[in-house]
């Protein structure tokens, strides 16, 4: 740490926290209704039907469940899932018998659940996406319920489980300081980080969520985008937000960057957290219009050459300086691309030792020579 930089102080929190029971009826109804959210820090659902299974098993013979974590939003009274989504997700599922089929489903369902919450129960319908939720076991145990639907469980078994089944939850409100609710990125990273490994992605998810980082998952779900790496679904674990992010972070602060990639995406999203509205929609608006001009050309003319988020970032970085800094023109020209990608110390510089301060300069230099 320099001399002149001042360490970050903790921050005392004022908060008020209250113990609910929901009941398994109660919980499905309000991720429906959206009551319940699942703020986008949240990494995907994860668990397998196997693990499901068992959280349903433990209610289904009354064994007490982990409570869970919830935030009350004081700006719109949403409850905020901080800790506790697998097992609130699995009793969404039981009850509506149906279960993510692969990571597409997973990704497709996270989406849903941090912005259109109510559209989720009409996308679990898609036989692409979602098969039936039958309870499955390991084979060294032994339950009468194996293979089966919520619908074919005893009716009486089914009562009980909507309504005299409940998992507590610890909701909890902060009343100071009144900094946007900072006390739930607090806390959910460290239960995670104490519990589970997060990576570094996930862990700035957390801490610096904003509405940059909203804009960021928006983006991660442009078809050009999708189109452009070649995969319709997006990565788990946040793999593709971290790709937007250090484009942006290169094309602002490239000059700042000092080899450790890690520190220099963090003190990004740190920043990110003071973006204006006009400010995030001017980064939106360029990140689209340059994949509108990139893609066409790099679709048609470089189809055999496999996508390199290392060549994006630095093509990004420098045809869009000055239609960031001066609201200039982005042009593309596949022939001054073809160029770069086939200079011997480019490609060296985007293949080896990549994070270094000499290789990113040297890379950026070559660039601007050849494109502009």
């Amino acid at each position: 740490m320099a001399k002149n930089e001042e360490k970050e102080l903790f921050t005392e929190y004022d908060i008020t926290t209250s113990a609910r029971d929901f009941s398994l009826s109660n919980i499905v109804d309000l991720i429906d209704s959206g009551q319940i959210e699942i703020p986008l820090f949240q990494r995907e659902y994860v668990w397998k039907d196997k693990d499901a299974s068992k959280l349903i098993d433990s209610l289904i013979l009354n064994l007490p469940i982990p409570e869970v974590f919830l935030f009350m939003d004081e700006q719109d009274s949403k409850l905020k899932v901080v800790d506790g989504q697998q097992r609130l997700m699995s009793v969404y599922f039981y009850i509506k018998q149906r279960f993510p089929k692969d990571d597409m489903a997973r990704t497709s369902m996270h989406n849903l659940v941090n912005y259109q919450t109510t559209l989720l129960q009409n996308a679990i319908q898609n036989e692409k996406l979602f098969k039936l939720f039958r309870l499955t076991f390991d084979e060294d145990y032994q339950s009468k319920y194996e293979k089966k639907l919520f619908s074919e469980l005893p009716e009486d078994l089914q009562m009980k489980l909507k309504l005299r089944r409940s998992i507590r939850a610890q909701v909890l409100r902060q009343n100071k300081p009144d900094d946007g609710g900072s006390a739930m990125f607090e806390v959910f990273n460290r239960l995670n980080t104490t519990s589970r490994p997060l990576n570094a992605q996930e862990v700035r998810a957390s801490l610096f969520y904003c509405d940059f980082y909203v804009m960021m998952q928006k983006l991660n779900g442009n078809s050009l985008w999708r189109q452009l790496q070649g995969k319709e679904s997006t990565a788990l674990r946040g793999k593709d937000i971290e790709h937007i992010l250090t484009a942006f972070a290169f094309l602002e602060n490239v000059d700042m960057y000092n080899g450790k990639k890690k520190q220099f995406l963090n003190k990004y999203s740190q920043a990110s957290k003071k973006f204006d509205a006009p400010k995030i929609k001017k980064l939106e608006t360029l990140f689209v219009d340059f994949l509108n001009a990139y893609v066409e050309v790099y679709k048609q003319n470089l189809p055999q050459n496999k996508f390199s988020i290392l060549e994006f970032e630095t093509i990004f970085t420098i045809l869009c300086e000055d239609a960031y800094k001066n609201n200039g023109d982005i042009i593309v020209d596949i022939n001054k691309i073809k160029a770069l990608l086939s200079d011997t110390t480019f490609k060296s510089c985007v293949s080896k030792d990549t994070s270094t301060v000499a290789n990113v300069e040297r890379k950026l230099d070559i660039a601007r020579k050849i494109l502009l």
